[in-house]
């Protein structure tokens, strides 16, 4: 849906004339609130304002003084999408699971569509939908933004990582017992708490911990979570790690019969299966699972095949796992 083509893919229609920019108008009642939302939230540059009598550029706003406010955000490359009604209510469908867009949308590619669609939900949004896999592999959310705009962010997929590197997560994930879970605290700084884990197909990571437990509340008031499995014990130099951005949550009753089938299919020594009747009504622990939307590994610096010189992190498809 988002993807452009490679520019030797772009076919051009009509008498061959180009345009040179592509720029949205909207006229918004609180004006600061919808500058401080897009400007200093989202992150679009403001371009330097002109006023009246001075020459204005193709991307500098031009004020005719008085009360008047007008600013231009840069946001990337501008691409016009348009869609038949047939499309627009499937996109609906897809990303939020009914009708709610108007007629006009504004997407955002972004880096991380769960860390900035929680930045912007904390910010005056209005989450519509939390970030959703689409069937074209991008990750996306939907909010009401002030201005009364409605909004899509969307996080495209990396590039497939080559085979070892699907290896190393499979390795890292199925090798180690425990994984670092980091949380955010209701006044914001991140909390890290090791969790012992069980996986199913590398796509969703199963822990038991008390409902109680500070990062079992912190995730109930914040599913973004992060994740890294690593084993400590190798020499420096050596360090191989899976890191993952995932929405983790409590497992609802209906669904801990399957969960539970899923969770404890199979257990490392010294741990145990439990069963439902062990996570819900009075029991004191409960079943968690974390779903990751984005996968990276560590590379080492001196790695023969993937090695820069410095460790660095790369990014591996979720499809390529499985």
């Amino acid at each position: 849906m988002y993807r452009l083509p490679s520019p030797d893919r772009l076919i051009t229609y009509g008498s061959g004339m180009t345009v040179s920019q592509l720029r949205i108008v909207v006229e918004v009642a609180d004006y600061d609130a919808a500058l401080t939302f897009f400007r200093d939230q989202l992150g679009l540059a403001e371009t330097e304002p002109v006023w009246s009598g001075s020459q204005a550029s193709p991307e500098r706003a031009f004020s005719g003084g008085g009360d008047e406010r007008v600013a231009i955000l840069r946001a990337g490359r501008a691409t016009l999408e348009l869609a038949n009604p047939a499309h627009h209510r499937y996109v609906d469908e897809v990303e939020v699971g009914r009708p709610v867009a108007p007629r006009f949308r504004l997407a955002f590619e972004v880096a991380d569509a769960a860390a900035v669609t929680a930045r912007l939900a904390g910010a005056g949004a209005v989450e519509v939908a939390p970030p959703t896999r689409t069937p074209w592999e991008s990750l996306n959310s939907r909010l009401d933004a002030p201005g009364d705009l409605h909004i899509t962010l969307f996080q495209e997929p990396p590039p497939a990582a080559p085979d070892d590197l699907r290896e190393l997560v499979r390795d890292v994930v199925d090798t180690n017992r425990y994984l670092t879970l980091g949380t955010v605290e209701p006044d914001g700084p991140p909390r890290l708490t090791p969790v012992y884990y069980n996986h199913h197909e590398y796509r969703e990571f199963y822990w038991v911990s008390s409902p109680r437990a500070q990062h079992s509340r912190n995730l109930a008031n914040q599913p973004a979570v992060t994740v890294v499995i690593y084993n400590s014990t190798v020499d420096p130099g050596w360090t191989r790690a899976v890191y993952l951005d995932a929405t983790a949550r409590e497992v609802p009753g209906p669904e801990l019969a399957a969960a539970c089938d899923r969770a404890f299919r199979t257990v490392g020594s010294g741990a145990r299966a439990f069963t439902p009747e062990e996570l819900s009504g009075e029991a004191p622990v409960r079943l968690y699972r974390a779903e990751p939307t984005t996968y990276a590994v560590h590379i080492r610096g001196g790695d023969p095949t993937h090695g820069t010189g410095t460790d660095a992190r790369v990014a591996v498809t979720m499809d390529d796992l499985v």
